[in-house]
């Protein structure tokens, strides 16, 4: 059985606050999906000279040749949450000489 491709992309998020926010997700990894958010992740306040920011990478690991989607909530500071939809479909892999 040949090993899938994997591929990332990133989740950037800015904290344009006055004061510091965390950002949790109670995603669990599935055999295809992988969100690499650490738990307790807490992102201090941006000034003029330094924009603060959290990078997530999110690693999609198609092992099927089908279209995949899932919702992935986010909360942050435990009040606000925001649903991403994540789409992506898994393809024939060619590979020549």
């Amino acid at each position: 059985m040949n090993q899938p491709m994997s591929k990332t992309a990133v989740l950037e998020v800015i904290n344009r606050d006055n004061s510091a926010i965390t950002v949790e997700t109670s995603f669990e990894k599935k055999p295809y999906l992988d969100i690499q958010l650490a738990p307790g992740i807490v992102i201090l306040p941006s000034t003029k000279e330094k924009v603060e920011k959290v990078e997530i990478p999110i690693v999609f690991t198609p092992w099927a040749l089908m279209k995949y989607e899932e919702n992935i909530l986010f909360d942050f500071n435990g009040i606000y949450k925001v649903e991403i939809k994540i789409t992506g479909e898994g393809i024939p892999m060619i590979v020549s000489l």
